[in-house]
């Protein structure tokens, strides 16, 4: 992937902890990052900040990731969503597409896979 210089993702889970690894490994890989702690906040940053890519967990309190993604999609969401969550069944999965989610990531984030997937996305 070439430089990431000037890509900014959203960061959107309700754990500060996730969110913190998580925009630690990218501001290495030199993304701007934003972040939210839930999709209410998520929705506000999308307008405010604009991202390139959105790494949302679906099980949040407020607007949880499936509320996120049907309310994005709504709206005529072209942004890449990577949903990074412990709850990826089937159904859940079928469920994440529907919505428009592009790229799946189960926790605990394997870094190197994520880099492929958002390497994936960004040169799509």
């Amino acid at each position: 992937m070439e430089r990431k210089n000037g890509f900014t993702a959203l960061v959107v889970d309700d754990s500060k902890l996730n969110r913190q690894i998580l925009i630690e490994f990218l501001k290495n890989k030199d993304f701007k990052i934003v972040e939210a702690e839930d999709g209410k906040q998520a929705i506000s940053k999308i307008e405010s900040d604009n991202p390139d890519i959105i790494l949302l967990d679906l099980i949040m309190p407020v607007m949880d990731g499936f509320e996120t993604m049907e309310y994005l999609k709504s709206n005529g969401n072209l942004i890449p969503i990577i949903v990074i969550t412990a709850y990826i069944k089937e159904n859940t999965f079928n469920r994440c597409k529907e919505l428009g989610a592009k790229g799946f990531i189960n926790k605990p984030v394997k870094m190197h896979e994520l880099f492929g997937t958002i390497s994936k996305l960004i040169e799509n």
